[in-house]
């Protein structure tokens, strides 16, 4: 009985050590097991400071993602096919003084004019860089292009 508990003791001493050496190997092996830490995406958008209130319209992801940014002053919502979760919210997109819809994901090019949310939308100016974040090993340019809805 006394040499069961003794060699129960040196396995779970070893058992730490082993974890740790494990981890290490698989780490080396897979870069992305315990990836970087990336920068805030506030950091690649500042143009956004300049246009604020603004609100977006663009795919599901990053249309929050813009909105956690400054959510007083940038108001964003999912396109109107993609899945969107507030009407309201929509509605409040809409009728900010600044209009952008964001091509990542979504828009193959910037139309002279769009539907969204029962609204016609109609381009105003050319597109532009809105900013560019990187995504672990993957560079992504995020083009915007302003647009006034017609009543």
């Amino acid at each position: 009985m006394k040499l069961d508990s003794i060699e129960s003791q040196k396995v779970l001493f070893k058992l730490p050590i082993i974890v740790v050496i494990t981890c290490f190997i698989f780490n080396s092996l897979h870069e992305t097991y315990l990836p970087e830490k990336l920068p805030p995406m506030i950091n690649d958008f500042q143009k956004l400071n300049s246009l604020k209130p603004v609100g977006i319209i663009g795919s599901y992801w990053n249309s929050y993602v813009f909105a956690a940014i400054d959510p007083e002053h940038i108001k964003a919502t999912p396109y109107d096919k993609d899945m969107f979760r507030n009407r309201e919210l929509a509605n409040e997109v809409l009728n900010q003084p600044k209009l952008l819809l964001v091509q990542n994901e979504w828009l193959i090019d910037f139309p002279d004019s769009i539907p969204q949310f029962g609204k016609m939308l109609v381009r105003k100016g050319n597109p532009f860089l809105l900013g560019t974040y990187i995504t672990w090993q993957e560079i992504n340019d995020v083009m915007a292009c302003e647009y006034y809805k017609v009543l």
